[in-house]
């Protein structure tokens, strides 16, 4: 290590002693290694997710259903209670209470109707708005139907409102209207038979264990028509948009997905695929079909310009449940070991996950920004923001990434022949700096009581601030000191907000790193004008105790 003195300003300076070219080598090496952390971070590391808010039910859960925006939320109990919130879940818009364990129940896209099943297999309707008789709510209408099955809900909060409830049980398909009358029918006819409401509640499909699939309007019996896909053990859904069907069965022991056109049902694409299908969703427009595999895999479909191409991505072999957002590219996954997982089509890892004990049922809204996951007996919050992935993968992997990033510039300019990084040997500018600390931190610590923001944020400006006035010695430097000051306590603060990211904290990172900068020039303002008036100060009254060398 060779020792190089700069006479004209006074201080030691140390620098490596080494070739250039080693220097720079070992310069490229780092910046490498960097680089290679930062890929494998981004890409193949995921969070532990923290929920923004946990509900602890009274008794256990025996279902909830949100709205498509997540901003209603409903559940019932085994107590015989149904639960009304909005998103916040803090506290219950209103409660209805009964004597029968809670089935299942459904709220509407829009969130405005909720259609409730018993174990006396009573069917009740719920408006969002409560209606309230001698201090009770009371439903729309109730009726007893038998053993049944909630298939769907459609509303349009129009006037007057328009509400369609879609059931089966084992004598057939049936719809009810606003009123609780029945006005569409199908008969089974001893066959395993499913049915989905469309999203603008216009369509029912039909289709049964002989792989016929049927398309009726809610207006009429008699089929628009009816297709044979020679699939067994059908699994079925819609587009939003209400223009394809996406559909999943086994042929001659082979799986095998179609995609339909709901207009005439003729098929737009089949695709064979490997193993059992558990399920199928598809996105808004059709674009994107997820297969999920049994062995804990989803298959993604892409379809454009009359060509389908695929993703594969691996979740757990113990998968037992997939959400997808229908205007998005997020997936939501649990496993039945309480595994949750959080998938953006991006990435070939996780953004995140979140493990909960007893895992029930996990919901998520279309735009994937509000996650609910459920157990026996409370439902966590999570949220999601379009900014997630800006540093997607793993906290602690960025904090180690920042760490060295930081190392590298150091050794950078220590390596260098520029004096920016100094061992300083006069004593009066180590003086100067001890004094800067000592002021700083306690005028931190009188003005904040926390000692962690007295250190890393107050004590950086005031020293800043201090440092300058001290070494320049001229009544002109209060305003540079004032400037470095501020500046040192926003970087100082952005800093802190950093690792209180990669620490946990929810919120997400450009929100943070805003509002942690903002607060930190505020607080620079006033750490630079304590540290370059003291340092000024301290520069006049101990003009005569400096050591020179």
């Amino acid at each position: 290590m060779v020792k190089k003195v700069y006479p004209f300003i006074g201080y030691q300076y140390v620098r490596f002693g080494m070739k250039s070219w080693k220097r720079k080598l070992i310069l490229l090496m780092l910046v490498s290694i960097e680089i290679l952390i930062i890929f494998y971070v981004s890409c193949y590391t995921y969070r532990m997710k923290n929920p923004s808010y946990v509900y602890n039910h009274i008794c256990r859960i025996t279902d909830y259903s949100i709205s498509i925006t997540g901003r209603s939320i409903a559940l019932g109990d085994e107590n015989g209670a149904v639960y009304f919130f909005s998103k916040n879940m803090e506290k219950p818009l209103w409660v209805f209470e009964s004597s029968s364990k809670i089935r299942s129940l459904k709220l509407s896209a829009q969130g405005d109707y909720l259609v409730v099943l018993d174990d006396n297999n009573a069917l009740t309707l719920f408006s969002s708005i409560s209606i309230i008789k001698e201090g009770r709510v009371e439903p729309l209408w109730i009726r007893n139907f038998g053993s049944c099955e909630i298939l769907g809900i459609y509303s349009m909060g129009e006037m007057p409102p328009l509400v369609y409830i879609l059931v089966k049980n084992r004598e057939g398909v049936y719809l009810f209207n606003t009123k609780g009358e029945i006005m569409w029918n199908y008969r089974i006819n001893n066959r395993e038979t499913n049915a989905v409401l469309s999203y603008d509640g216009k369509w029912i499909i039909v289709f049964d264990d002989f792989g016929i699939v049927s398309l009726f309007s809610v207006h009429s019996t008699k089929p628009v028509w009816s297709v044979s896909t020679q699939l067994l053990s059908l699994s079925l859904t819609i587009s939003i948009n209400g223009e394809y069907i996406g559909v999943g069965g086994v042929f001659e022991n082979t799986s095998r997905v179609l995609m339909l056109s709901l207009k005439d049902g003729n098929k737009i694409y089949s695709k064979p695929l490997p193993g059992h299908i558990e399920s199928i969703s598809i996105s808004s427009n059709g674009g994107k079909m997820y297969v999920n595999k049994e062995d804990g895999s989803v298959l993604v479909l892409f379809y454009e310009n009359s060509r389908v191409s695929e993703k594969l991505i691996h979740v757990s072999n113990s998968m037992s449940q997939l959400v997808s957002s229908p205007f998005s590219s997020y997936l939501l996954a649990g496993t039945s070991d309480g595994e949750v997982y959080f998938f953006h089509l991006s990435r070939p890892a996780p953004l995140w996950r979140f493990t909960v004990k007893d895992l029930s049922s996990i919901q998520m809204s279309h735009d994937g920004e509000s996650i609910f996951v459920g157990n026996s007996n409370s439902i966590y919050f999570l949220t999601n923001t379009q900014f997630s992935e800006v540093l997607p993968g793993s906290r602690l992997g960025w904090g180690a990434a920042y760490t060295l990033a930081v190392g590298v510039i150091v050794y950078s300019i220590a390596a260098s022949r520029r004096p920016a990084l100094s061992v300083l040997s006069k004593r009066t500018n180590l003086l100067g700096l001890a004094f800067g600390l000592i002021i700083g931190t306690l005028a931190g610590f009188i003005l904040t009581g926390d000692p962690v923001q007295a250190i890393m944020i107050y004590c950086v400006g005031v020293t800043t601030g201090f440092y300058i006035c001290w070494t320049r010695k001229s009544v002109t430097s209060i305003f540079t000191g004032f400037y470095a000051g501020s500046f040192g306590s926003t970087i100082a603060n952005l800093t802190l907000g950093f690792f209180l990211w990669v620490n946990g904290d929810e919120r997400d990172i450009i929100q943070l790193m805003i509002i942690t900068s903002v607060n930190g020039l505020q607080v620079g303002i006033l750490c630079g004008a304590i540290g370059a008036a003291s340092g000024l100060a301290a520069t006049k009254l101990l003009k005569n105790l400096y050591l020179e060398d």
